[in-house]
C-alpha cells in the first residue's frame, strides 16, 4: 500500500476538505484513502504558540502545503523554518497574495514550490507518487501507547527503507531492542511498509514507558547516539540577537527537541545535551530560542 505525507501550514481550514480528522495532540492528523494510496495530512495545531509542533510536522512530511490567507509574522516564521530545514517540495495556495509571497520566498528553497488554487491542489495530490528512500530502515515515532491485548504500539513515519513483520529492531536513543509483532496502515494489517509510509507497529520486548516521541526505530547500531554533537552552523539572518554560551537554546533533530548548551567554534557549533541525542551524520537540524520575542529560529546546519 502506498502512503504520502503532507504538512498543512498557514490557514488550516482546508484540512477537513482534504482528509478525515484523526489523532489530536500538539499535532493533528488527517487522512484519506484512495484505492491503494493513503494520503496523510499533518497539521501543527499548537503553532504559532509552540514552534515545536511546526518543526515536528515538517519533519514527518514529504510535501508541504501552505494555505496563505494573510501575510504576517507567522507566515514569515514558517518560511524561515522550511528554508532552514531545506524542505524544497511543496505547494502554495496564494489566495491573491501571489506577489507578496514571491517576495518573501525569494532566495529560499520555497522558490521551487508550485502555486495552485485549492481545486488544482486537490487534483494534483491525487497524482503524486511516493518517493522511496532506500537504505537501512529508519522510522520516526510520533506517538507511543499501550493497547490491551496488543501491547506496546508506536505510530510514526518510515523515512527510509522497509520495515517487515517479525523484524528485530533497535529503538534510539534509548537502546531498547524489540521485535515487530504486527504492522498496520490505515487500520489494515500488512506484512511490510516501505518509506515514506505512515505505520503503526506493535512491538514485543519493550513498553511505552521506555520509548519517547521523537525516538527512532532502526536496525541495530544504524543510528548514532551521543550527548555531544558538532554542527556546521549557519545563523538565521533574521535572528538579531547574539549567540552566546550563557543563553538557553533547544536543538531540534527530527522530532527530538531537547535543551542544550552551545559553544561556537568558527563555523561549527558544539552542542551539549544532558540527555542523549539520536542522529546521523549530514542530517539537518535546527537551533531554536523559545524565549525570543520575534523569530525563534536561531539557525541550522548539518551534523558533522
Amino acid at each position: 500500500m502506498k502512503s504520502i505525507n503532507f504538512c498543512i501550514l498557514g490557514d488550516y481550514t482546508i484540512s477537513d476538505e482534504l482528509g478525515k480528522k484523526g489523532n489530536v495532540t500538539d499535532i493533528t492528523m488527517y487522512d484519506r484513502k484512495i484505492s491503494d494510496k493513503i494520503l496523510n495530512f499533518i497539521v501543527p495545531s499548537s503553532f504559532p504558540e509552540k514552534i515545536q509542533s511546526l518543526i515536528q510536522s515538517i519533519s514527518l512530511s514529504d510535501f508541504v502545503i501552505i494555505n496563505v490567507k494573510k501575510i504576517d509574522k507567522d507566515i514569515g516564521e514558517i518560511i524561515v523554518t522550511l528554508d532552514n530545514l531545506k524542505m524544497d517540495k511543496g505547494f502554495i495556495i496564494p489566495n491573491g497574495f501571489d506577489d507578496e509571497i514571491k517576495k518573501f520566498i525569494d532566495g529560499t528553497v520555497l522558490e521551487k514550490y508550485e502555486f495552485l488554487s485549492l481545486e488544482e491542489l486537490k487534483e494534483k495530490i491525487l497524482n503524486i507518487e511516493p518517493i522511496f528512500n532506500e537504505g537501512n530502515v529508519k522510522i520516526i515515532i510520533d506517538s507511543v501507547f499501550e493497547v490491551k491485548g496488543v501491547g506496546t504500539v508506536t505510530l510514526g513515519v518510515v523515512k527510509r527503507g522497509v520495515i517487515k513483520k517479525h523484524d528485530s529492531v533497535e529503538i534510539f536513543p534509548e537502546k531498547e531492542t524489540s521485535i515487530v509483532k504486527s504492522l498496520q496502515m490505515h487500520d489494515d494489517d500488512v506484512d511490510f511498509v516501505s518509506a515514506p509510509g505512515r505505520v503503526g507497529l506493535a512491538l514485543r520486548g519493550t513498553n511505552s514507558e521506555k520509548i519517547n516521541k521523537g525516538s527512532i526505530i532502526g536496525m541495530k547500531d544504524t543510528i548514532k547516539i551521543d550527548n555531544e554533537i558538532k554542527i556546521k552552523f549557519n545563523k538565521n539572518k533574521f535572528y538579531k540577537e547574539e549567540i552566546n554560551s550563557e543563553s538557553n537554546y533547544h536543538i531540534c533533530i527530527g522530532l527530538q527537541i531537547k535543551p542544550v548548551k552551545i559553544k561556537l567554534d568558527n563555523e561549527n557549533l558544539l552542542i551539549k545535551s544532558d540527555k542523549p541525542l539520536a542522529y546521523e551524520t549530514n542530517e539537518y537540524c535546527l537551533l531554536i530560542d523559545l524565549n525570543s520575542k520575534t523569530i525563534r529560529i536561531v539557525g541550522s546546519g548539518k551534523i558533522i
